[in-house]
């Protein structure tokens, strides 16, 4: 055994011991180091500690205090107590070690479980914003997972279990439910992926539209769950079906009003046409519309203008306004209206946003109009029959070349007067009366005999024949004067020869 004794001739000197049996005397340990330690290596004792365990490093290591030890069982009793304190160091360094790595991997557990929880926490509310709600279910539609954002769409209490097939397909709208179960048959069968749109009604009676798609897992070749979400998108299928509804009722007005829309993407040339436009220019639906096919079209008469005014809008980027003919594949023509506004977008690009109008049935009647117009004045001017047309304060409005000449005026004297003014005095009153009869009773024709005064002042004695007749502005009297002057003096001759042949008769009579 080695102790550590003091030398007597070295005092408060520590020095290594040796066997007592050996008879050498003690070398100090600094001495002994420098003697017995080759250079560059550490000394005996460090060599102890890296080499032969703490326990010898903690032996030979310089004492704290030094003491003689005279009784052999002290000696082993202080040898024992250091190493039973060497000891249980060590211990107290193992438990304290493990106590440490316990502790960390608490806490990394702990902030794992935290960030777990805020993964969590964000995708439940991501869910929420969104309107999806995930779902897992394993074979025989044994319900794994559903997230709290399903239970909400589905109008369910997230308190209770997850829901069974039944409890999910009875929410489904009963229009929709057999194609919803046949489309679950077949994934669960075929496995792949799927997108379905379907309808449910919830307890409260709120119907939501739901987009479902999924993916089967397999494991080992065998389909064993599918994962899947669920969306709400009632709010977008309502705002789908209104755009279409407008959109149906524009094609629709379009259609009832032969008018079109289209864009024009100067830069580009890009065209967008409505339905009506493909109509209107009889090309079909999926042709893309360009310029050329538009110049296609037009009347070889219209070709210079219209491409000119597409140019010059196109360069001073201004609205223009146009009608040209088009000349269909049949061969017959259609007259279009068009107009367009101009706009740019943020970075510049001019576009026009216009109309094109189908105005052929406008035109045919603006030419029969025209026609009848013309055929009109050629009856109301040419036709050797006084014509006059009176407002319902009694005015001539209008009178005929040929009625203005026979009472010795221009058309110009007698517009704007009083109708009256040309009638015989004593026939004036009756003249105003079957003038107020006929605007009474519109559309009835009424006729009499009248006398008429010249502008000279001879009476021409006429049948009449009026009938008002309703106006935007008021009913009117149009009135037909028949000059019957001529007859009235061949009755009144025959009247006369009639009255003298029976006075003939009656002075014959008389004298036999």
């Amino acid at each position: 055994m080695f102790v550590r004794h003091r030398c007597s001739r070295t005092p408060n000197r520590c020095l290594l011991p040796t066997p007592a049996q050996s008879g050498h005397d003690c070398v100090p340990v600094s001495d002994y180091h420098r003697s017995t330690v080759p250079p560059g290596q550490l000394p005996f004792s460090s060599r102890c500690l890296a080499h032969r365990g703490w326990v010898f490093g903690v032996l030979l290591a310089p004492p704290i205090f030094s003491f003689r030890v005279s009784d052999p069982l002290n000696v082993a009793a202080i040898a024992a107590f250091w190493i039973a304190s060497a000891v249980i160091s060590g211990l107290v360094y193992r438990v304290r070690r493990l106590a440490e790595g316990a502790l960390s991997e608490i806490e990394d557990r702990t902030r794992a479980e935290d960030a777990l929880k805020r993964s969590e926490a964000y995708l439940a509310h991501a869910q929420q914003l969104t309107k999806a709600g995930s779902w897992a279910y394993e074979r025989d539609d044994i319900c794994e997972y559903w997230s709290a954002e399903m239970f909400r769409i589905f109008g369910l209490d997230p308190l209770n279990e997850h829901p069974s097939s039944d409890l999910f397909l009875s929410l489904v709208h009963a229009e929709d439910r057999q194609r919803v179960e046949e489309a679950f048959i077949q994934h669960s069968m075929q496995g792949g992926t799927f997108d379905l749109k379907y309808r449910i009604v919830r307890s409260d009676g709120q119907i939501r539209v739901i987009r479902d798609f999924g993916t089967a897992i397999f494991e080992d070749g065998v389909v064993t769950r599918s994962v899947g979400a669920c969306v709400d998108v009632t709010e977008q299928e309502n705002l789908t079906q209104e755009l279409q509804r407008r959109e149906a009722y524009l094609a629709e007005a379009q259609r009832l009003s032969d008018t079109g829309s289209f864009g024009w993407r100067v830069s580009t040339g890009e065209k967008h046409w409505s339905e009506e436009t493909f109509r209107i220019f009889q090309y079909d639906r999926t042709t893309k519309p360009t310029m050329e096919l538009v110049v296609q079209r037009i009347h070889p008469e219209d070709v210079a203008h219209a491409k000119q005014t597409f140019e010059r809008a196109s360069q001073d980027g201004k609205d223009f306004d146009l009608e040209y003919r088009l000349v269909m594949p049949d061969g017959s023509v259609k007259h279009v209206h068009v107009v367009a506004h101009a706009e740019r977008d943020k970075s510049g690009e001019l576009e026009f946003v216009g109309a094109v109008m189908d105005v052929t049935a406008a035109k045919r009647a603006e030419e029969a109009l025209r026609q009848s117009e013309e055929q009109w004045r050629d009856v109301f001017e040419n036709n050797p029959t006084m014509y006059f047309m009176v407002d319902a304060a009694g005015k001539v409005i209008a009178v005929n070349p040929f009625g203005a000449e026979q009472l010795g005026y221009n058309v110009d004297e007698l517009v704007g007067q009083p109708v009256v003014g040309v009638f015989y005095e004593v026939d004036r009153e009756a003249a105003q009366r079957n003038i107020a009869l006929c605007l009474e009773r519109i559309g009835q024709a009424k006729s009499w005999e009248a006398r008429k005064v010249r502008k000279d002042g001879t009476v021409l004695s006429v049948r009449e024949t009026a009938k008002a007749v309703p106006r935007a502005n008021g009913p009117i009297v149009l009135i037909a004067c028949e000059d019957i002057t001529e007859h009235k003096r061949a009755e009144e001759a025959l009247r006369q020869a009639q009255a003298d042949l029976e006075q003939v008769n009656r002075v014959t009579t008389m004298e036999s």
